[in-house]
């Protein structure tokens, strides 16, 4: 009974934990013969897979629509998402299962300083209730499912008086939702002075004071703005100029940012002026005070798959260590490191590989292109080297749900990789396999300790008629 018992348990659990392919996208399927293919990537995702090793599932929506498009009634659309792709549905069933009957303006969710066109909520919006949402106008006429709610300061063309009000709240930013949906239709209501420089609140960075005037605060961009925190903002890189400070006299930071007035005598010196000393004011001598050594090429860090150029060591970057890997400098304080991947060319990876450099975009982390570029490599390995391999295209390459409980779990439990899942399953396994065993054993024992009784009593059973005719036999003697 145990032993039937514990079977039955650890077979429910490794069928929970089958999981769901990940290498193919909704609507697809693997491929009826992925013998030899491989993704485009060493990645299990449909992102690098569903291209080489996936086709159609035409078992889905989205398969069917691929191969045929789908034909829905004027009053039904196409959902179109990943959960619609693969609601399962055959040629058949198609038009019944997979389209689904558009929402009325009736259900519509305006945009702020919008209202229901009640003149039309009848009417079918493009799609599910969202969609309706994406149809307004200005008046009802437009037949639009919102119009304008002209109650609302985002129902309303407002101007306001002067350049020194702007369109907020307290806490937002110029004309977002809140504005939009607050209550007013003129100026009066709906606009409201903007942060200026001669606030209390306002103080200035390092080297710089606050302007007297009621000027405006202005964002990095030189806009505008309704954040009093714009007021006190620190210029850095390309950022515009803060029209709430301006430059104290007699300080470095007058010097770095005066454009040659007052004239910067560090260049000359091999030397630069540091933001660190920025707030120090000078007397006389601005060298002295304002001046700080230049790093050189010695002082770079270069980044992977570059190495120091030792015949550039004694060249000043014009700043700081950082400088000296800016653009302006970094072929001169740097030089490919041709026993790195990062800095080789002409990589050739043969089938079954790739090149992850040519993988890289924007949201790849720099510590993931790091260990690349760092890989060791020459001329003669790099098509080896420098080449990853590419994931097979599998089936059974999968991210595995938490396993079944019968209770809620007391926290989410994470998904465990194919082979991690393998490990799991291979461990349970064995554990059910040592505990039939053991059952085995024991039901063998017990089985053989009966039949040995059992032959036991049919033995002595055997012995007592003849028992007694001897007794019988002497006795009569």
């Amino acid at each position: 009974m145990k032993s039937a018992l514990s079977f039955t348990v650890l077979a429910g659990s490794s069928t929970a934990a089958l999981g769901v392919t990940t290498q193919c996208s909704a609507g697809f399927v693997h491929k009826d013969d992925i013998t030899g293919l491989m993704c485009m990537s060493n990645v299990n995702n449909a992102a690098s897979c569903n291209s080489e090793c996936c086709k159609n599932d035409e078992n889905t929506c989205g398969g069917i629509d691929a191969k045929k498009p789908i034909h829905c009634a004027y009053n039904q659309f196409k959902a179109g998402d990943d959960a619609w792709q693969k609601t399962p549905a055959t040629s058949a069933t198609a038009e019944k299962v997979c389209c689904a009957a558009k929402a009325t303006c009736a259900s519509a969710t305006c945009p702020a300083g919008y209202k229901l066109n009640t003149q039309v909520e009848q009417r079918l919006c493009a799609g599910d209730a969202k969609s309706c949402g994406d149809s307004f106008g200005d008046l009802a006429a437009s037949g639009a499912c919102c119009i304008k709610d002209v109650t609302l300061c985002g129902g309303n063309t407002i101007t306001c008086a002067n350049a020194a009000e702007g369109k907020y709240v307290t806490g937002g930013a110029l004309e977002d939702d809140n504005w939009k949906k607050s209550v007013g239709a003129n100026a009066a209501k709906c606009c409201k002075k903007l942060p200026v420089c001669n606030a209390a609140s306002v103080t200035c960075p390092y080297g710089q004071t606050k302007t007297s005037a009621a000027t405006v605060c202005t964002d990095k961009k030189g806009v505008s703005s309704a954040d009093a925190k714009d007021c006190s903002r620190k210029v850095t890189g390309k950022d515009q100029p803060n029209p709430c400070c301006t430059a104290k006299a007699n300080t470095c930071y007058k010097i770095a940012t005066g454009k040659g007035n007052p004239a910067d005598p560090c260049p000359a010196l091999g030397k630069y002026i540091a933001e660190a000393s920025y707030a120090s004011t000078y007397i006389t001598k601005k060298e002295t005070t304002c001046c700080t050594a230049q790093a050189t090429c010695a002082d770079a860090t270069c980044p992977s798959g570059y190495k120091k150029n030792k015949n550039s060591a004694a060249a000043k970057c014009g700043g700081d260590a950082k400088s000296c890997v800016k653009a302006a400098m970094l072929n001169t304080c740097c030089t490919l490191n041709v026993q790195t991947c990062g800095g080789l060319s002409g990589i050739n990876c043969k089938y079954g590989y790739f090149n992850e450099k040519t993988m890289w975009n924007g949201d790849t982390a720099q510590s993931v292109k790091d260990a690349w570029n760092n890989k060791p490599a020459n001329a003669t390995n790099k098509n080896t080297n420098c080449c990853t391999a590419r994931a097979t295209c599998d089936r059974t390459a999968t991210t595995t749900p938490a396993p079944f409980t019968s209770t809620p779990a007391a926290a989410p439990v994470a998904a465990l990789k194919y082979s991690q899942n393998k490990a799991v399953v291979t461990q349970k396994a064995g554990e059910a396999s040592t505990s039939n065993l053991v059952w085995l054993a024991c039901g063998a024992f017990v089985g053989m300790s009966i039949m040995s009784v059992v032959q036991h009593m049919r033995r002595a059973s055997a012995r007592e008629p003849a028992y007694s005719e001897d007794t019988e036999m002497l006795m009569q003697q």
